[in-house]
């Protein structure tokens, strides 16, 4: 009796024999069978790629760094977009805005030049979440000087 997986994996295999003869394992892997061409790369993808070159790392070394699994980073390639804590980590790391990993900004300013990581999250709250973090920070502050 053939298992689930056993037919995804025929159908995988059928359609990877549909792609062109001359393109390598890792190539057939991002052609797009029912376009008939490779699949472009995300923008996100090469600006984390063009990156990584500038400093003179590997996506493993990248990777191992910040702790993720092997080919995390590759899982980007095509159209796929990380998650709001990874796309915070990644823009930190390369000390970048995330706009510029998202496309959204052409330039790659340092982020910490125009905004600390703190002022950019408060910047992206509403009205109400400010004002719920201000409370906060009374309250805080408040119980500080009691203590000291």
């Amino acid at each position: 009796m053939k298992t689930l997986k056993t037919y995804k994996l025929l159908i995988w295999e059928f359609e990877l024999k549909k792609t062109p003869k001359n393109l390598n394992f890792s190539d057939k892997l991002n052609f797009d069978i029912s376009k008939g061409k490779m699949m472009e790369e995300s923008l996100f993808y090469k600006r984390v790629k063009k990156l990584g070159e500038d400093l003179g790392k590997s996506f493993n070394q990248i990777e191992k760094e910040l702790g993720y699994s092997r080919n995390a980073l590759s899982n980007y390639k095509t159209k796929t977009m990380p998650s709001a804590v990874r796309l915070l980590e990644l823009a930190e790391y390369f000390d970048v805005s995330p706009r510029y990993l998202l496309g959204m900004d052409e330039m790659c300013e340092n982020s910490r030049e125009k905004n600390s990581f703190t002022e950019f999250l408060f910047e992206n709250l509403d009205k109400n979440q400010k004002l719920e973090i201000c409370k906060l920070s009374q309250i805080w502050m408040m119980h500080e000087l009691k203590e000291s």
